[in-house]
């Protein structure tokens, strides 16, 4: 399944109950309703293999039976990791959607920029893979080469790396537990390195608000994750700069009452509720 947003939820939903196994492709219909959807696979017996490259590296990593401290998602940092606040209030469209390692659609592109993108993949980790958020660390890692890490009790760290193509992650999933040649692959007939820094979260403040909301489990993924959708479609049209987007989610998370989410429609109903608030603001500012 690659329907994109939260428009695959609802089919997600129908084909757990018809399918033996789903490799998933959409981070959305996990970050807004995990709980739901994984208890449904659960009841119907359905295995949801992660196809997104991290989350499948972990799927690759951690074998039943292994004890471990803690898992590491990498981030390459997007195109702007090294840019000052002075130069972030002056970046173009044009230089967000230049990513250094990626080639991405538009708005993974931009969430990944921003890091929003690797705080939904920490919430993709924990729901895939029932893990305890404090157990799940993110890493920069400029060259995309590794991408998820594991650490066991031994302090043994065992990492899952190959190039930065989708095609290797993808065969993984479809052809599960089977392991298909494919054409691009990693080779020591060059000279290459590998480089890891530590986070600065205070760099990357919709990541910071984006794992708080995770923290509180509730409506408030969904609502952030629709008014992430609204937000990078108007930067994309220029009617924001990209300084803008923390301010406008800070405003929403701050503005949304906490409610549990108990169905599908619970999810639906404060998606649009977002989406209506988020144009309300964008258009005031």
């Amino acid at each position: 399944m690659a329907i994109s947003g939260i428009n695959a939820l609802k089919p997600l939903m129908i084909n757990i109950e018809h399918a033996k196994r789903i490799a998933l492709a959409n981070k959305e219909s996990i970050v807004t309703a995990g709980s739901l959807v994984f208890k449904k696979a659960k009841c119907f017996n359905t295995e949801i293999i992660p196809v997104d490259s991290e989350i499948n590296a972990i799927f690759q990593l951690l074998k039943p039976g292994l004890e471990f401290n803690k898992v590491y998602l990498t981030a390459s940092g997007g195109p702007l990791l090294d840019y000052s606040a002075k130069a972030l209030a002056r970046v173009s469209v044009k230089k967000v959607l230049h990513h250094p390692t990626w080639n991405m659609g538009k708005r993974i592109t931009i969430d990944s920029a921003t890091l929003l993108n690797k705080g939904f993949e920490v919430i993709e980790s924990h729901y895939f893979f029932d893990l305890e958020y404090k157990d799940i660390g993110i890493v920069i890692h400029r060259e995309s080469n590794v991408h998820a890490l594991v650490e066991f009790n031994d302090a043994s760290l065992f990492a899952c790396m190959y190039p930065p193509d989708m095609k290797i992650p993808i065969s993984f999933a479809l052809n599960y537990p089977k392991r298909l040649p494919v054409s691009n692959r990693g080779n020591f007939k060059n000279k290459f390195t590998l480089s890891f820094e530590p986070l600065e979260i205070k760099k990357f403040p919709l990541l910071r608000i984006i794992l708080e909301a995770a923290g509180r489990g509730d409506n408030s993924l969904a609502v952030l994750n629709a008014c992430d959708e609204i937000m990078v479609e108007y930067f994309l049209k220029n009617k924001i700069k990209f300084i803008d987007m923390p301010k406008v989610m800070e405003r929403i998370f701050g503005c949304c009452t906490p409610h549990k989410i108990k169905t599908e429609s619970d999810v639906f109903s404060w998606d649009s509720w977002a989406r209506e608030k988020t144009k309300e603001y964008l258009n005031k500012l």
